[in-house]
């Protein structure tokens, strides 16, 4: 049987800290919209890169997915930042 393969989403908004490590060293980030929606960042290789990136503007390319607590979990593809200073694509 095929496995159905999950749409993929582009979404824009900030790099926002939610997680801290015993030294509080920054583990775990989300993307805050205009809209004021929240997707948690999954922590894969590319999730992982978005931790350099706090308060910069990004879009983000991924599959989106219900976690643990019903929030939006996205798995990032690949991300881009945007704004002024930026716009450059991250492979």
């Amino acid at each position: 049987m095929k496995r159905k393969k999950s749409p993929e989403y582009k979404v824009r908004g900030i790099i926002v800290p939610v997680d801290w490590d015993e030294n509080g060293n920054v583990i775990g980030v989300t993307l805050q919209t205009t809209n004021e929606e929240e997707y948690f960042i999954d922590q894969n290789r590319k999730g992982e890169e978005l931790v350099a990136f706090i308060h910069h503007k990004v879009e983000v390319a991924g599959t989106v997915r219900e976690g643990a607590y019903g929030n939006a979990l996205i798995n990032v593809k690949r991300f881009r930042l945007i704004g002024a200073n930026h716009d450059e694509q991250m492979p």
